[in-house]
């Protein structure tokens, strides 16, 4: 790929969002989203967006800027996850709006039950939580929930603060019960000392939309605040690509809402989840899932993201913001040196170090090691001499070797393996011989697929004479044979869905009579059958 071409698809990464969003325009069911320009109404500086012209009346006459806070992203359509129904949204700072144009007026924006969603985050169940033994005299009581809100002072407090504050519904001054449950929900605790997003340990109260913390020392006025729950629920993760164990957590690549696609830590694997590093910071992220995954090795994880100076490039990270660093900048400048790194599927663990491919804009893509520093970074072998790819791939380590597949210009697409020495890195069969490739459905990209149980590693190349079908491979040429020819003669049964299985190797074929069904294997033909 040229430099012109690779920073054109940069150009169009940086782009993605915005155009994903005016792909929506023209459609009744969804609005456009703005940003900002200044002067215009319902714009602001301080975040660069804009209210959606849908939401923006409801936004004014319901409290505005102290009751939302700002708006944090554009309006986008997002699935409920209550309903798994698909709305235009839009998130604020205290809450997340979503149009229902379904609905008959006041009834055509709704509230999004934020607060449960955000107890979920945390790994809070509130059915769970401790409930009220009873109504108290002077409080509201909410048997649906069975929760008690009081006051915390005289006239002052939650109580007070729940009743004088909703929605605009009735056009009569002051508060309904219905006006104000639509605005924060039902409670769905009761009243404890707890830990806020900025830090400050204060008496806490759960709502279904909203968190009301108590803070004594402020004027009357501001003793009563609405946690930020737009922001937290919007900044944590909402969907996870890959995930791996990391110094006794987890560490994941998973997209959150205000900043795309990064890596993000937890200490348990349940979470709580928190964001490592805003690599690229913004929407687009500096991950994409489908391209990227996460490859262990001691006491740090290999990954490879675009932080939007040096494309896509390696970094490690020990699972903290300053321990999360680039390790080299392979080809130097925005072009990026990586494409794929996936663990097997061209990036794999051998003995401490890390095998992956990458191009240097001199050499092509070829295979290099790493042992997470930048002098420890190099080229392991030139497999295809001169600027031309040899379009390697690592894939698994079997017995002190990884296996690699690789087109050195001469065999095709073949297996070679590799101990991580220019020396050590070899043809180790030419599968399919001649210029042919074992690799099938070699017309770019040429794919192999491996996966290592115990002492063999399973793969699905072609001999061209029995299609594709299950090999194995001990990482030597002698032990690299057919297990067996599941669709006899040159048809293809294609081997696919590796996986091992309460430590059987399973994996999907075509067969016969019976088209694709589950199959085992232990490496023998007799011990490769349907399951």
């Amino acid at each position: 790929m040229t430099n012109n071409m690779r920073g054109m698809q940069r150009w169009m990464r940086r782009c993605a969002w915005i155009w994903m969003l005016a792909s929506i325009v023209g459609s009744r069911a969804f609005v456009q989203p703005q940003l900002a320009h200044a002067g215009e109404p319902g714009c602001f500086e301080a975040t660069t967006l804009c209210i959606a012209e849908e939401f923006r009346s409801y936004w004014e006459q319901n409290g505005g800027l102290e009751v939302f806070g700002y708006p944090l992203t554009l309006a986008t359509p997002e699935t409920n996850r209550d309903t798994g129904m698909t709305y235009t949204t839009q998130w604020f700072e205290r809450y997340r709006l979503e149009l229902h144009p379904e609905n008959t007026a006041p009834y055509t924006v709704m509230l999004g039950r934020i607060g449960e969603e955000r107890l979920l985050q945390l790994g809070r169940d509130w059915r769970a939580e401790p409930a009220a033994t009873a109504p108290q005299p002077g409080c509201l009581w909410f048997a649906e929930t069975q929760h008690t809100v009081c006051d915390q002072a005289a006239g002052l407090g939650f109580k007070t603060f729940w009743e004088q504050h909703g929605l605009e519904f009735d056009g009569q001054p002051g508060s309904s019960y219905a006006e104000s449950l639509a605005l924060f929900g039902l409670p769905l605790t009761e009243p404890q000392l707890e830990t806020n997003s900025s830090g400050d340990t204060v008496l806490t109260q759960w709502f279904e939309r909203a968190r009301f913390e108590w803070h004594p020392a402020n004027p009357d006025a501001f003793k009563v605040l609405l946690g930020r729950l737009g922001a937290e629920v919007a900044n944590a993760p909402d969907r996870f690509e890959s995930s791996a164990t990391l110094n006794g957590g987890q560490v994941a690549i998973a997209h959150s809402r205000l900043q795309g696609v990064e890596l993000w830590r937890a200490d348990t694997q349940a979470g709580p989840w928190t964001l490592v590093r805003d690599i690229w910071p913004g929407p687009q992220g500096s991950l994409e899932s489908y391209t990227v995954g996460l490859v262990v090795v001691g006491g740090q994880v290999f990954f490879a993201p675009d932080d939007g100076v040096h494309g896509r490039e390696l970094w490690r990270s020990d699972g903290t913001a300053a321990g999360t660093q680039l390790v080299k900048d392979i080809w130097p400048g925005d072009s990026g040196s990586i494409s794929v790194f996936w663990p097997n599927h061209g990036a794999a663990e051998l003995n401490g170090q890390l095998l992956f491919d990458s191009n240097d804009g001199v050499h092509g893509r070829e295979l290099w090691r790493s042992d997470g520093t930048a002098a420890g970074t190099q080229l392991v072998k030139d497999i295809r001499p001169g600027p031309a790819s040899a379009d390697v791939r690592p894939r698994s380590a079997v017995n002190g070797v990884v296996l690699v597949q690789a087109d050195d210009g001469v065999h095709g697409v073949e297996l070679w393996r590799s101990d991580g020495t220019a020396a050590g890195t070899e043809l180790l069969k030419d599968i399919n011989p001649g210029a042919a490739s074992a690799a099938y459905a070699c017309n770019r990209p040429c794919s192999i697929n491996t996966l290592t149980v115990g002492n063999l590693a399973f793969l699905n190349p072609t001999d061209g004479v029995h299609g594709v079908e299950l090999w194995r491979s001990d990482g030597t040429a002698a032990g690299t044979q057919l297990v067996k020819d599941i669709w006899p003669g040159p048809q293809q049964s294609y081997p696919f869905d590796f996986a091992l299985t309460d430590g059987v190797f399973t994996f999907t074929a075509e067969s016969p009579g019976f088209g694709r069904t589950l199959w085992q294997s232990d490496g023998t033909a007799a011990g490769t059958v349907m399951r």
